[in-house]
């Protein structure tokens, strides 16, 4: 089969690589669509998360079962099929204290298992998700994707009253707001640098803050809000962020922030703030399919350009630099 290998820093190869078998917990998927994330193309970059060399990349995925372990029921071959890259280990200290997202051996595809971005892929029968006939696959590849944009919103304490800050206009940010919107959170304000990306937002106002010169007097002006999520990777950000929510007010870290980041620890101190992280999700998977499968079309949008996998250096360059013109890019292994 045809997988897209990472090597290293800066290295992707499509590669030869033998099909794999599922175990007996695990299903066998053959790809319909692989999305690349802003985490793949950051590990690209820079291999923050120290991904097991060499392994296939990708962790967004959605396809047909092809095979079946001898130990799993509920799916058959033939099934459409959403998946799930976090696969916890059930066992550790923090397994055991219902925090399985944050297990302490966690496995995960694209990262010390074979990730998505193949013709085929193996997947633990617990972390899939049968999906309708009428669902794209591109859009089942964005399961995960919700999930833990629903874990943000969650860790964010947003509600029908409160007035909610996104900082980011990437894929990541603008379907927060589409979710957030879903649930009725009162007020959803994006600040962002891209007119293309905010215009897909589900937010007012949308600010820009690289062309509206007094976009920081803007945000200011909105301020207080009660809960701000940061889903963009920028220390700066934060800091703003943390400046802009009122008294026991709420940042939350969605996005990785490699680089050290000063914060206000007096102002967190005189006005009681909470900075709490978003990282995978507790247990979002059901809620995240049955809004695929009811809203298919909705999420579709996310996904505005698609490739063969042969091309997948142009759909890299695409999704890292194609602000003004791209959300997600997929992997479309179903015309191939």
């Amino acid at each position: 089969m045809r997988a897209l290998q990472f090597q290293g820093v800066g290295k992707l190869r499509l590669i030869d690589a033998p099909v794999p078998q599922p175990g007996p917990k695990e299903l066998l998927i053959r790809t319909g669509a692989a999305v690349i994330c802003t985490s793949d193309i950051n590990e690209l970059r820079t291999g923050i998360f120290g991904a097991e060399l060499p392994i296939t990349f990708g962790h967004e995925g959605a396809g047909t079962v092809a095979a079946v372990g001898a130990n799993v029921t509920g799916f058959s071959v033939g099934d459409r099929v959403a998946t799930h890259p976090v696969h916890s280990c059930g066992q550790c200290a923090n397994c055991q204290s219902g925090m399985a997202h944050l297990c302490d051996r966690m496995r995960h595809f694209g990262l010390n298992m074979q990730g998505t971005m193949a013709d085929y892929y193996v997947v633990g029968a617990e972390r899939a998700r049968r999906v309708s006939k009428s669902t794209p696959f591109t859009a089942a590849a964005l399961a995960e994707p919700i999930c833990v944009c629903l874990q943000a919103l969650h860790q964010a304490r947003t509600g029908p009253k409160s007035r909610l800050l996104i900082i980011g206009d990437g894929p990541f940010g603008v379907l927060m707001s589409w979710l957030a919107r879903s649930q009725k959170v009162g007020n959803v304000t994006m600040c962002g640098e891209h007119d293309f990306r905010l215009s897909s937002a589900d937010a007012d106002p949308k600010i820009n803050i690289r062309k509206a010169p007094d976009a920081q007097e803007t945000l200011k002006e909105l301020a207080p809000f009660d809960a701000a999520i940061l889903a963009v990777g920028s220390a700066t950000a934060a800091q703003q962020g943390l400046a802009l929510i009122r008294p026991k007010g709420r940042l939350v870290i969605f996005s990785a922030v490699n680089d050290p980041a000063p914060l206000d620890l007096l102002g967190v101190h005189i006005k009681e703030l909470e900075i709490v992280g978003a990282c995978n999700d507790e247990d979002r998977l059901d809620e995240a399919v049955r809004l695929l499968v009811e809203t298919p079309d909705r999420f579709s949008r996310l996904v505005t350009q698609q490739f063969p996998i042969e091309q997948y250096e142009q759909a890299f360059t695409l999704a890292a630099e194609g602000h003004d013109k791209a959300l997600k890019v997929a992997f479309n292994f179903e015309a191939q």
